[in-house]
């Protein structure tokens, strides 16, 4: 395990090592962790999950009565890959250059050399961030923070890595490690034994590394913009990452946090604050993470130490807050509350002057610690649903030891039921004072409950439950109706607060840290069982048939279906939705399709299945199947329905259509000679405006006049991320604009009223658009265009070459512009 998972930070927490466990000495306490992170929810049965109804941070699973229970996270759960929620993967894979974690809500990646750093891509239209450059652990004198290097014996080891934690040796005294989190990338500094100064050195010791962010963005601390040129900057405040022109926010570097072994009194709750030292030379940072060296030369440090900074994308969905009154020859009250990730100061306790307390000091009159979190229900769980029951899971690990009473609270503006709802996030200002007082204030939204030892934190962490009472239930369907707090109203904010006079400290897990806080199963989580009303028809398709035609293409084809329910889309892995075809008349082979975004109950679900490549002369027939959620149907179950309609049994185990939909793979040498093919290749293209334009693509449009097709091949080998990304990566559809008739033929420049076809849910990359190419088709039943996905990559076999040549716009601008092509007669 990481060290930072086993070890108290320099905080007020009781002193008394006689009842605190102890670890082996010969333990290494900054042992990579020897198990990967589990993906997925353990605690659930996957076979139950219905896959479809996935956002980032919920899940909804089958009860055993039919009814549905969600889980919804206070972090991600998921990212988005193709349009599908995909688990999160923490473990770093090892490739030809290095290591890498894809399988996350942004793409980090590894180099085998420590010098060259870490790259991390947050959003696919802006290039990376890269930081850990050159990284030189130093001593730094004056008042100019000059860096002297701090030099030891070399490293005898070698770059090593445990599931999402990679490590890379600086000298045998130092070493640097990265640990990857759902939220962002956290770099630790660990010095294992006290570095020796120079004689009478006073002055900082910390890591000089320097950064690469992209352009058009700069560093901020608050609303100021650090200054261009070199000039020195310190601050030990959080630092955001923006976009110079809109002020939007990119990443968040946290505060900087130094941990020991030491459990003494500290001024900090969150560990030792730090001191990052900066010069800005436009998108080159030169960033120092330093320490005071009274503080890291103290005969109270017990080594090892880590010096600690983390990027991350801001979210603020955990934090803790603390409210106490020191005394003495002057007397002062401090509320407080931040936002944090870290396993150290998400906690709770309460008391004074007993090792069963927050603190053994007498300087206190009172001392309370709160831990709070931030759930958002957006798309969890259908509008309409009634909730039956709610419970809250988190993982925790004691301090002391003993049991400890918690209450939980569903934070509010006032100490009334009938208060508004409170987002957490928007109440950080001013050191959170008044978030303090809402956790302290807020009306209890479970029984005071007592839970058991869940043992020494060091030694693991175990999950703990507190039960929603009807007050907390009641705001659990306020979020699901959208009146509760947040933009959207459907946020949730969560307090945790002790019950008794003296509790001990228990660390409890953020929304991302380090090795026991890791994976979906030990995050913290509000498990929601809800039920919903009758329905007695299977779900409604959105599916513009590709049937009857003879194609010209053997590529493989992806599908694309809408379905809609009133009880909802059955999306597990056992019934899900299939797409079930056969070749040449053969046995048929299901498809198990992929949901497209989240499904809700009542609204349209989108899904993609692939059909494989064929041969020419092979012909194809398919169907789809698919079943709802209800148990008012037959035998009080699901219904099942298939397109085109005919089919009878499940999803998995169908009984096809009679009339299943067809098509024909033909040669074209043996194509009517009579039939024309027409072909237009548009370059210079780009999904940005104008004037954000950074590279470009060429599409190229092949119409075979005999059997109703429209072949869109797309040439992207010139696009990249970032700065060299042709495509949005939101906001866009593939859209194709005609007439509403089949030979309607467009012979003025004049606007016109046209109709849009498009792929339902298709989403874009920024280096390959769509992906792969596209085919369009006429449908005679709709009298639609209908969209598939041909091929599995992008590519023009052959560029047309010779006709004529278009330059000017029939009519529209630049960011919407339509040529008028005139055919040529035969």
């Amino acid at each position: 395990m990481s060290w930072s998972a086993a070890v108290a930070p320099a905080t007020d927490v009781a002193s008394g090592a006689e009842e605190v466990d102890t670890v082996d000495e010969s333990e290494d306490l900054l042992a990579l962790p020897e198990n990967d992170v589990t993906v997925g929810l353990e605690e659930f049965d996957p076979a139950k999950e219905l896959l479809g109804s996935r956002t980032e941070n919920s899940k909804t699973y089958i009860g055993e009565d039919g009814e549905r229970l969600a889980v919804v996270g206070a972090g991600a759960m998921h990212y988005l890959e193709d349009g599908s929620w995909e688990e999160i993967d923490l473990n770093i894979d090892s490739t030809a250059t290095g290591w890498e974690v894809t399988k996350n809500s942004f793409e980090t990646q590894f180099s085998s050399s420590l010098q060259d750093g870490v790259t991390v891509q947050f959003d696919q239209n802006i290039d990376p961030i890269r930081f850990g450059l050159n990284p030189m652990p130093a001593w730094f004198l004056g008042e100019g923070f000059s860096p002297m290097p701090y030099i030891e014996e070399p490293a005898t080891e070698g770059v090593s890595v445990g599931a999402n934690v990679i490590r890379y040796p600086v000298n045998i005294n130092a070493e640097i490690d990265y640990v990857v989190t759902s939220e962002g990338v956290k770099q630790n500094l660990n010095i294992r034994d006290m570095p020796f100064a120079p004689d009478g050195f006073e002055g900082y010791f910390g890591l000089q590394e320097t950064m690469i962010i992209p352009s058009g963005h700069a560093l901020f601390i608050g609303d100021s913009m650090i200054e261009d040129g070199g000039k020195l900057t310190t601050t030990n405040t959080s630092i955001d990452i923006r976009n110079i022109e809109t002020g939007e926010l990119l990443v968040v570097i946290d505060r900087p946090l130094i941990y020991d072994q030491s459990n003494v009194d500290g001024d900090s709750p969150d560990g030792h604050l730090g001191l990052y030292v900066l010069r800005s030379f436009g998108e080159v940072i030169e960033i120092a993470t330093v320490v005071d060296s009274d503080w890291l030369l103290s005969e109270e440090r017990v080594y090892p130490v880590q010096i600690d900074p983390t990027i991350s994308q801001g979210t603020q969905r955990s934090g803790y807050a603390y409210y106490y009154r020191t005394t003495g020859w002057w007397s002062s009250t401090y509320e407080r509350a931040y936002s944090t990730n870290s396993l150290f100061s998400v906690g709770t306790c309460r008391g004074y002057r007993s090792v069963q307390s927050c603190t053994t000091s007498s300087a206190y009159s009172f001392y309370y610690r709160y831990a709070w979190y931030r759930f958002d229900f957006n798309n969890a769980v259908p509008t309409g649903a009634t909730v039956q029951d709610a419970d809250f899971y988190v993982h925790m690990g004691r301090y002391r030891s003993g049991s400890a009473q918690m209450v939980m609270s569903v934070l509010k503006s006032g100490s009334s039921q009938s208060s508004n709802h409170i987002d957490p996030s928007s109440y950080l200002f001013s050191s959170g004072y008044r978030l303090n007082q809402m956790i302290r204030n807020s009306a209890a939204s479970s029984s005071t409950t007592t839970l058991n030892d869940p043992g020494y934190y060091w030694s693991g962490m175990q999950s703990r439950t507190l039960d929603f009472n009807t007050n907390g239930e009641s705001d659990i369907q306020d979020a699901i109706d959208g009146n509760a707090a947040g933009s959207n109203g459907h946020v949730i904010g969560l307090g945790l607060r002790n019950g008794n006079s003296n509790e001990p400290f228990w660390y409890m897990c953020g929304t991302s840290t380090y090795s026991y806080c890791n994976s979906a199963s030990e995050l913290p989580k509000i498990t929601i069982s809800y039920t919903g009303g009758s329905d007695t028809s299977p779900p409604q398709a959105d599916f513009a048939p590709y049937t009857g035609l003879t194609s010209y293409r053997e590529d493989a084809r992806t599908f694309y279906i809408g379905l809609t329910d009133s009880s909802g889309v059955d999306t597990t892995s056992s019934q899900g939705p299939r797409l079930h075809y056969r070749v040449n008349n053969g046995s048929y082979t299901a498809v198990t399709a992929t949901s497209i975004g989240t499904c809700l109950a009542g609204q349209k679900c989108n899904f993609k299945a692939q059909i494989p490549a064929v041969s020419l002369g092979d012909y194809v027939q398919y169907f789809w199947a698919y079943r709802d959620l209800s148990t008012t149907g037959p035998n009080n179950g699901p219904n099942t329905g298939t397109t085109p309609s005919g089919g009878t049994g499940t999803p998995a185990s169908i009984t096809p259509p009679s009339t299943p939909y067809n098509y024909f793979v033909q040669d074209v040498e043996d194509a009517p000679h009579d039939q024309r093919k027409s072909q237009i290749a548009v370059n210079e293209q780009s999904n940005y405006f104008y004037y954000q334009a950074r590279n470009f693509f060429t599409y190229q449009v092949t119409m075979w006049e005999n059997n109703r097709e429209y072949m869109i091949e797309l040439d992207t080998s010139n696009c990249g991320t970032g700065s060299s990304s042709c495509f949005k990566t939101s906001g866009l559809q593939w859209n194709a604009k005609y007439m509403g008739s089949r030979y309607t033929t467009y012979t003025t420049s004049t606007s016109v009223t046209a109709k849009v076809a498009s792929v339902p849910g298709l989403t874009f990359a920024a280096d390959d658009g769509p992906g792969m190419n596209l085919m369009y088709y006429w449908d005679t039943t709709t009298s639609s265009l209908g969209v598939l996905g041909l091929g599995t990559q992008t590519g023009i076999d052959e560029l047309v070459s010779g006709g004529l040549t278009q330059t000017t716009l029939a009519s529209g601008n630049t960011d919407d512009g339509y040529v008028r092509v005139t055919i040529p007669t035969d």
